[in-house]
């Protein structure tokens, strides 16, 4: 018995194509299993929960993981129980095991499906078929492992714990044992519903850069199978532990920091002017150009007007015109001209100096060099924008210019005091 039930738990993890006569997914619907023997279809069933579960741990999607753990560890529960049907066609079984095989149809459909809603049938479902299994009272039971990911550079172990039945494991000559490569693990922890186990991370071997790495463990749990109710003899139940080591990394981050450089930059200006002598007293004004940010340099240095043009009968006599500094601000310089001569008239230029702050952005890229649990800060840049680029091992490039989590939910982005905070982590489950 556990050696049979062995090499049928084994097949979670071999691979659909190396499966020899498993039939093609249409074998698995309704109606279309009624011609095959029962241990090709459940075979066949495995097969297809081995295709589910590696797509979905290159995914992380642990409820799926789940729900197809939960899946094979009913099928073979199925292939244990009706161990003397496997060569008979479904169509010949008896009712309560044709019945079982349409559930295992629907939990397969359910499993399929993705939803939250189908991976909440597809548990209930299992757990209706184990329910229905003749099996012993006895029969150790796996209902729940955790974790089913695992980050190997978060820590040095891992605690794996498992949930179910497992009424023998106390006694002392039936404890269960964990294969993990070539170490064999004793429990640190056991009840007749929970074991738990501590795995040297360095025993997972080493994970891949950007995928999830499929590994899988061989849990195996002696019990008594007892008959004629008096007598028992010494079984053990062995559970294939599927699990997905997450990448060295969960991907790449890049901080975009909008940098804001002043610098002060001036110029040599001069505005024309005309002043005749009817006008008498003027006051004439250049204006600095506010508009583009420019001012007049305020610091006392005014120089004289130049006089380039002079009309009228007096003109090139002395004293037929004056002129007299009369204010400044940012905005314009000013001065008076009075010209005493009814027939005087003067072209001039206010020369002035002006100024003005410019401000350059620049951006500034940083590669971020993050590993599992881990984070790093950026300074928020003096403009207050900046942007964060991820992308997940298994995602798509996103881009965050505020607070936000990926998608996988790998990067967490947010703010605190003057810093952005980019952290990594693995799955919740891991947490």
């Amino acid at each position: 018995m556990c050696k049979f039930r062995a090499a049928m738990s084994a097949a979670i993890f071999t691979s659909i194509s190396a499966l020899s006569g498993i039939p093609n997914e249409g074998h698995a619907q309704t109606g279309a299993a009624l011609g095959v023997t029962l241990g090709f279809f459940l075979s066949g069933a495995l097969g297809k929960i081995d295709k589910i579960i590696s797509e979905a741990k290159q995914a992380a999607r642990s409820t799926i993981i789940d729900a197809g753990q939960q899946a094979a560890w009913t099928i073979s529960d199925a292939q244990t129980a009706y161990k003397d049907s496997l060569d008979q066609t479904v169509s010949t079984l008896n009712p309560k095991i044709q019945t079982t095989v349409s559930n295992i149809e629907t939990m397969l459909k359910d499993i399929e499906g993705g939803t939250a809603s189908d991976i909440e049938n597809a548990l209930e479902k299992s757990q209706e078929i184990v329910n229905s299994l003749p099996l012993s009272k006895t029969f150790p039971q796996l209902t729940e492992q955790s974790p089913k990911l695992v980050a190997p550079a978060t820590s040095a172990t891992t605690r794996v714990i498992l949930s179910g039945n497992f009424v023998d494991a106390a006694r002392s000559d039936y404890r269960p044992r964990l294969h993990v490569g070539s170490d064999i693990l004793e429990p640190i922890g056991v009840t007749t519903q929970q074991l738990i186990f501590e795995v040297k991370n360095a025993a997972l071997g080493a994970a891949d850069e950007n995928s999830v790495k499929a590994i899988s463990f061989n849990l195996d749990v002696p019990y008594r199978d007892w008959y004629w109710f008096l007598f028992y003899q010494r079984e053990v139940a062995t559970f294939v532990l599927p699990m997905g080591l997450l990448p060295t990394k969960p991907g790449t981050a890049e901080y975009v920091a909008s940098i804001a450089h002043e610098h002060e930059e001036t110029r040599e200006s001069s505005q024309a002017f005309t002043a005749v002598s009817y006008e008498g007293i003027r006051g004439f004004c250049a204006h600095a150009d506010t508009q583009s940010g420019w001012h007049v340099v305020t610091d006392g240095n005014y120089p004289q007007p130049p006089i380039f043009n002079e009309h009228g009968n007096r003109k090139g006599s002395d004293n037929d015109w004056t002129n007299a500094f009369s204010s400044a601000s940012p905005d314009a310089v000013c001065w008076d001209f009075w010209l005493d001569d009814g027939d005087v008239q003067i072209d001039f230029a206010i020369p002035f100096r002006e100024h003005r702050t410019v401000k350059e952005l620049e951006e500034v890229k940083s590669q971020l060099d993050l590993k599992w649990n881990g984070s790093v800060a950026g300074e928020i840049p003096n403009t207050g924008n900046w942007l964060v680029n991820v992308k997940p091992f298994d995602g798509e490039m996103q881009q965050f210019a505020g607070p936000g989590t990926s998608v996988p939910p790998y990067f967490t982005i947010g703010t605190q005091n003057s810093s952005v905070i980019i952290k990594s982590a693995p799955p919740p489950e891991l947490h």
